[in-house]
């Protein structure tokens, strides 16, 4: 295959779109996203998507290869970020591609990684909250693995940190744990160790989300919890199986039963009183940092 010359940051701006750049900063920020994901995200329909990715593709702002797993094999390409990508991805911020620790073959091989469904299925869940602006809860922030690695990894490692906004304006931060049933429920209860130690090292919490496959390991989730921790657990754990992640499904780890014994459930923009309530002191939303090149999750078009 002929080399293809690299093309001109002034080049790059003038033959892609805003929306184009900010598919760029996407990637960057959540390293794979498939077809579909980037339909959802930005695009009318999937047609028009995999019309203007092809173009994208062309131009090495996306680098593009078949998703082959189980989960995701009606998803089409799987993309990650191309090195015209990542210099429109830097640019805004003043840097270059190495500035911003771009590996192109790292990305590559994220079709071949074996979390690869674990990485798709936590996008999936966070884009469908993107684009569920007519709930009332919007997201504000999303920043993935790699930005909460580079803010906070000496203590905690998330699979993202969101901000969600509620009808009257209010912002909220929490981490996302995306349980797959890979690991058993003592090893996911073992993760608010790091949790607790993130409330010594910071003086307040952050909720922290858990979304399980099914309301079973839910169920034994909350048990290990309990018997681990007994009374108030000492981290704000909630708990979901609905892929809406705004839906009035959420249950609070420690939290009394309803009089007729089942759980009480909160939406999403109801845990943060809720937790309040329960005695929790929770940290004010962290918003922007200057080692954080994540765009607004959202595509306003």
């Amino acid at each position: 295959m002929p080399h293809r010359p690299a093309v001109s940051l002034p080049d790059l701006l003038f033959r892609t779109t805003p929306r184009d750049r900010y598919l760029a900063a996407m990637l960057y920020e959540h390293r794979a996203l498939t077809a579909a994901q980037i339909a959802e995200l930005a695009f009318p329909s999937l047609r028009a998507a995999n019309h203007r990715l092809a173009a994208l593709a062309e131009l090495t702002v996306l680098d593009r290869t078949r998703v082959r797993n189980r989960a995701h094999a009606a998803a089409g390409y799987l993309y990650t970020l191309g090195p015209a990508g990542a210099v429109l991805a830097a640019a805004p911020h003043g840097l270059g591609a190495k500035e911003l620790r771009y590996d192109r073959a790292v990305l590559q091989r994220q079709a071949a990684r074996p979390d690869l469904p674990h990485t798709l299925g936590c996008n999936t869940l966070m884009i469908r909250l993107a684009r569920s602006q007519h709930t009332g809860t919007r997201l504000t922030t999303w920043w993935g693995p790699i930005s909460c690695l580079r803010l906070w990894g000496d203590v905690i490692r998330p699979d993202a940190y969101a901000v969600t906004t509620d009808a009257v304006g209010g912002g909220h931060g929490w981490f996302l744990e995306y349980d797959t049933g890979t690991e058993s429920t003592t090893q996911l209860t073992g993760k608010l160790r790091a949790y607790r130690r993130f409330e010594q090292t910071y003086g307040g919490h952050r909720p922290v989300l858990i979304h399980l496959p099914s309301q079973a390991r839910e169920a034994r989730l909350h048990q290990q919890i309990a018997e681990t921790y007994p009374g108030r657990c000492p981290v704000p754990v909630a708990t979901s199986t609905d892929p809406d992640l705004t839906a009035p499904a959420w249950r609070l780890a420690g939290h009394p039963l309803t009089p007729d014994g089942t759980p009480a459930r909160f939406p999403l923009a109801s845990l943060p009183t809720a937790l309040i309530a329960s005695g929790y002191r929770l940290l004010p939303a962290h918003t922007a940092d200057p080692e954080i090149y994540a765009p607004d999750p959202v595509w306003d078009t």
